[in-house]
């Protein structure tokens, strides 16, 4: 994983930050059969939990869940 140079930056910069990496993120990145996009694709899901750890323990859990199932596609269940 690249590493992300979080140092100096507030809620706001990380909430941005996370918006943007949940943006571009494939959520179907478990399902490819093409190892390098399954490999960006986990890359991209360890940022967006770094993101989301580093605002979690800055008190703002809630906040980083919200921005992230605003993105996450909705889990269907088959009947």
């Amino acid at each position: 994983m690249d590493r992300l140079d979080l140092k100096g930056m507030d809620q706001e910069q990380l909430c941005e930050l996370l918006h943007e990496l949940c943006n571009g993120h494939d959520w179907f990145f478990t399902m490819s059969d093409d190892s390098s996009a399954y490999h960006a694709g986990l890359a991209n899901a360890d940022k967006i939990n770094h993101v989301r750890g580093v605002l979690n323990y800055m008190g703002f859990g809630t906040t980083a869940d919200t921005i992230i199932g605003d993105y996450k596609p909705p889990v269907r269940v088959a009947h």
